[in-house]
């Protein structure tokens, strides 16, 4: 898989995680909410260990200020 590929994937994903922020409060929404920030932070937590620049993948902000 190509990095821009993944560049990509990460972006759907930061995407859908901000739309998911916006719908109402329940617990269905709640466990969505939290699926995409557990996705996120493990996507995160790996590019840290790799030493990857997490801005060139669109990471570089504190998760919870989108979720």
């Amino acid at each position: 898989m190509s990095d821009e590929t993944m560049k990509y994937i990460i972006e759907c994903i930061i995407e859908n995680a901000k739309e998911a922020s916006k719908l109402p409060r329940n617990e269905f929404n709640d466990a969505k909410r939290l699926a995409y920030y557990e996705v996120l932070n493990t996507i995160k937590g790996q590019l840290e260990v790799n030493d990857v620049n997490l801005k060139d993948y669109g990471l570089s902000f504190e998760i919870e200020d989108i979720l």
